[in-house]
């Protein structure tokens, strides 16, 4: 009795889905898992990045409990210190968040403002008008905090 089988057929497919495997293998999934990386990394530095703004949220609440507390030296230093820090973890999260397109003048410009606070605070000690114009800047950026831990989804 003779097989209806046709060996040529199986052999050929086997042949092309072993071939497309190994092309696949080689040539595609080493770019695939390097952009992987790439993108697991990427999110890495934004929760970084976001952990920091949380922070910075945070100490500028600290630092705006100081504005009275001006005129004595450990006060004084500590408020440099804390603007300091507020300042690099703000700007690190300006080199890596990349806000919504109609929101981006805004961000720049509250994330300046709240650097430049900075730069006030070491000069001389900052007047009542730039402790208001940072209490404002603050206020803003903790707004942003709460718009970047939203879900994109939502």
């Amino acid at each position: 009795m003779r097989s209806n089988i046709l060996w040529a057929g199986i052999l050929a497919s086997t042949g092309v889905a072993a071939l497309t495997t190994m092309i696949i293998e080689y040539l595609a999934k080493p770019q695939l898992e390097a952009r992987k990386e790439r993108i697991l990394e990427h999110n890495r530095h934004q929760r970084t990045a976001l952990q920091g703004l949380k922070r910075a949220v945070w100490y500028s609440g600290e630092l705006l409990s100081l504005r009275d507390w001006q005129s004595a030296d450990f006060w004084r230093s500590r408020t440099i210190k804390l603007a300091g820090e507020i300042a690099q973890w703000v700007e690190t999260a300006q080199e890596v968040i990349e806000p919504p397109n109609s929101l981006y003048d805004d961000w720049t410009t509250t994330t300046a403002g709240v650097e430049a606070f900075q730069v006030w605070a070491q000069n001389a000690p900052p007047t009542k008008h730039v402790w208001d114009e940072f209490d404002k800047f603050a206020n803003h950026l903790q707004d942003y905090v709460h718009l970047f831990l939203t879900p994109r989804w939502r």
